[in-house]
């Protein structure tokens, strides 16, 4: 019975493999489930976005925390898998572009809603760098029907500080960078570097390796980033910040792990979240003891502020509206589930925020022994509190539907329980974990 539920584990865990689940889809959906790797494109466009891959991301941007408007260049390294005569990515159409460049030469470009297309001649095989030089601002869910969430400016209720950040899950990188929005084509890699006033920070994806100040009352921040990442996971965020650093010493680790925080700049914040934040380090010790190794561990982990409520796991770099044990815990254990490992489709998302869900029960019962019952309880008795429903997500345009908190969140932790209680062996269950990831 153990190799059953083992199978079973696996067989729902294959719901990350950067591929389309063919046993889970009729032929129908598959195709339908193509088209849905962007909400901006249609099915031929995407087509076009499929005969390249993705290698590589560059972010050169202007920002400051009191405009979402920005301006700069992002660059995309891409190898081509089929003939091209014509490479298309995304950019909302409202942000203006000044010009193109295919490996180093402007060309002309064409655009068609969020579409932009150049004209090339690539064989399979041929390696190309596309530049593209733009400028303005990004749409609010006033000016953009099918999302506005991409970049943000707010000031905090509770704080006061003012922030610019973004949020790109699922479909909205586009509204403020170029890119190719497909959960099935990771970057191998990314620079951030964003330009912002000296009296602020720029947050992202992994290592700050400098901070160069231009003379001219501005700072550039260069982040680099040597790990696949989905494109929703690319990050930034802008305020005027404090650094608070601590650092994670698990069992087994090569070196101790930076925790990397940029928090509001006010006498206030970090006092009152201070133990909060300090209890990441435990969080991270034991998920790296139940999971395996933090797959950044020669980079970093670390939070940003911004204010909205919840948290949004950013690779690397969690960008969160608070503290508290089970918002960090989910964000955090997202690194493992949902970061290094994705789901190929959005119909799958139950898996990245069902494992995640559940971290934060792993972390209650270790650390807050008695209240992981109470917590899944509550767990069930939101689930059970309307009939039906799968976690399996049908409509995989429908944002209320994806992000379900009784059936995405809450069901999908239920289900992982279980396989858990089913399999009656937590020393197999973890191993099997380890061994996927």
């Amino acid at each position: 019975m153990k190799i059953f539920y083992i199978a079973l584990i696996l067989c729902c865990a294959k719901a990350f493999a950067q591929q389309e689940n063919s046993t889970f889809c009729s032929k129908r959906d598959r195709i339908k489930h193509q088209s849905l790797k962007s909400n901006s494109l249609n099915l031929a466009q995407i087509a076009q976005t499929e005969k390249y891959d993705v290698n590589y991301y560059k972010l050169n941007l202007n920002m400051t925390n009191t405009s979402t408007t920005l301006s700069g260049y992002a660059e995309m390294k891409a190898t081509a898998i089929a003939a091209i005569d014509t490479v298309l990515y995304e950019l909302f159409s409202s942000l203006s572009i000044s010009s193109v460049s295919l490996n180093g030469t402007n060309v002309p470009f064409t655009r068609a809603g969020s579409a932009v297309k150049i004209a090339a001649n690539l064989s399979p095989g041929t390696s190309f760098i596309i530049r593209t030089n733009y400028s303005g601002t990004p749409p609010t869910a006033q000016t953009n029907p099918l999302g506005g969430s991409g970049m943000s400016n707010a000031t905090s209720p509770s704080w006061g500080n003012e922030v610019v950040w973004s949020l790109s899950e699922p479909f909205c990188a586009y509204e403020w960078w170029p890119c190719k929005q497909s959960l099935t084509d990771k970057a191998d890699s990314c620079d951030v570097f964003i330009t912002v006033p000296n009296s602020c920070k720029a947050g992202s994806n992994g290592v700050l390796t400098q901070v160069v100040n231009l003379g001219n009352g501005s700072s550039r921040y260069e982040w680099k980033h040597r790990h696949p990442i989905d494109y929703y996971l690319i990050s930034v965020a802008v305020a005027e910040y404090v650094e608070y650093n601590v650092f994670a010493n698990p069992v087994g680790a090569p070196a101790p792990i930076l925790i990397q925080n940029y928090i509001y700049n006010n006498p206030q914040t970090l006092p009152n979240f201070q133990a909060d934040i300090d209890e990441t380090v435990d969080f991270m010790e034991l998920f790296y003891d139940l999971y395996g190794p933090y797959p950044f561990e020669d980079e970093k982990y670390g939070h940003c502020m911004a204010p909205f409520s919840g948290g949004m796991e950013h690779q690397t770099m969690t960008t969160q509206g608070f503290f508290n044990p089970t918002l960090t815990a989910h964000e955090l254990g997202h690194q493992w589930w949902g970061d290094y490992v994705t789901c190929a489709s959005w119909c799958d998302i139950w898996v990245n925020e069902g494992f995640a869900s559940y971290s934060e029960q792993i972390m209650l019962e270790n650390l807050y022994p008695g209240q992981e019952v109470q917590n899944m309880q509550s767990v069930h008795n939101n689930v059970m509190s309307q009939p039906g429903g799968s976690v399996w997500v049908l409509d995989s345009l429908n944002e209320a539907r994806i992000f379900s908190g009784r059936l995405t969140y809450d069901k999908g932790a239920a289900i992982v329980h279980t396989m858990r209680y089913m399999l009656n062996d937590d020393q197999l269950f973890y191993a099997t974990l380890k061994n996927f990831l």
